[in-house]
This record gives structure tokens, sequence and C-alpha cells, in this order.
């Protein structure tokens, strides 16, 4: 729209046009099952519900979640939202930073800076991260471990977890149970096990270790 004089009518005219009205829209439908919604298997507390929008040629997945009644709980503006399978009541969202909501009680319990989980595996425990300290939190979303200057590069099992150095950028293996290193950190690749063991460098020589820290042995590898 142009305008061809100063006048006051014609300034609130464009300000209704190109503020109010498209705000207006864009909540309705963030709002509104459409039919190109794309719908996640249903939980006892909720269903994710997502659409992709075009904007300057970028295909952005919006996602939101409704409840079995069909209403929005969430509305579709987060980039992505997992519920998660260990407990269906929190969801996991990511918008302009990591939060986590729990769909039963209706509310936000904390925003890090970064979530990391897997859906994929019976683990009932996940890891955020919030002004550079990584913490594992249970199913409760209570801290139930927390080192500084480690990072927390995996949960192996509902035991374990590897963490890796942030000062010599080497790997160990932490016993969340035990409350202690089973394997001190002597790591120095990326992957640090394969095979239900952990390969570890002492010596300049490769050595097989078990999850509960012993070493295996009579094997070694020179090279891998």
């Amino acid at each position: 729209m142009c305008l061809t004089n100063g006048s006051n009518a014609q300034i609130k005219k464009f300000i209704e046009i190109k503020f109010i009205k498209p705000l207006y829209i864009h909540l309705m439908k963030a709002t509104k099952i459409q039919p190109v919604d794309r719908k996640n298997k249903m939980t006892e507390f909720g269903q994710v519900v997502s659409f992709y929008e075009n904007i300057d040629r970028l295909s952005l997945t919006k996602c939101g979640i409704i409840s079995k009644s069909g209403q929005f709980i969430l509305p579709k503006i987060f980039r992505n939202i997992d519920i998660w399978n260990i407990n269906p009541e929190l969801a996991f969202v990511h918008g302009t930073n990591y939060a986590i909501y729990n769909l039963k009680d209706k509310k936000w319990i904390d925003s890090y800076d970064n979530i990391q989980f897997n859906l994929s595996r019976n683990l009932a425990y996940f890891t955020v991260s919030k002004n550079n300290e990584d913490y594992v939190l249970n199913k409760d979303c209570k801290i139930v471990f927390h080192k500084p200057g480690y990072e927390i590069y995996e949960i192996v099992n509902n035991e374990l977890i590897i963490l890796k150095n942030k000062m010599t950028s080497l790997f160990g293996v932490y016993d969340l149970k035990k409350n202690k290193f089973v394997i001190e950190d002597k790591f120095f690749f990326d992957k640090p096990y394969k095979f239900n063991a952990f390969i570890v460098k002492e010596n300049r020589l490769y050595y097989l270790y078990t999850f509960n820290g012993e070493k295996v042995n009579n094997i070694k590898y020179i090279k891998i």
C-alpha cells in the first residue's frame, strides 16, 4: 500500500492492514486444525500436530499440541515438540530455546540451552544444558547428576554415562548408582564404545573394557 499524502486517516488505515490483520490470521491458523496437518500418536495427555510452512523459499516446521478433545494445549508456533515416551506428562519443546512443558498440570517447568533425549531407548534419564553446564534429569525433572568441568556425551544405560573432560577432551565412564568413575577419562576419539564394551587407549595400545570398567584379558588392539 502506498501513501499519496500524510493524512492521519491513511496512516491509521495502513497500520491496521499492515500489523493487526496478519497477526489475527496467524493466531487463528496456529490454533486450528488444518487438513494438511500431520498428527503424531495420541498419548494420555496430548498429541503433537505439525505442518510445513514455506517462508522465503525455506520450508519451516510449526508444531503444537492438542488434547484428546481436540483443544490446543500449545499453539502451532514451535520448531519441534516431542512427548517423552518414558513420562508422557512431559513435552520437550524447541522454540527460540528449549523448554519442558508439563501436559498434565498445563504449565512450563523450565527453559534450557539444549535438551538431549532418546525416544527409541528405554532410558529413565535425559540431559539438559544451561549456562554451559550439563545436567542429568530423571522422569520427574529432578537433577540426579552434575559434574563441573565435564560435558555429558551420552547416556549409555540407566546406570552409566559417558563424560567428556572439557579441558583435555578425553572421555570417561561414570556410574550413576555408585557415584564414581568406572573408567577414568582416557578416551580420545569420537565413538568411545562398541558392541557393549569400551575401547580404551593405554600406553599407545588399545584395550577392551566391559561396562563395569573391567579390562578384558588377552585382548588388545594395535590399530582401530
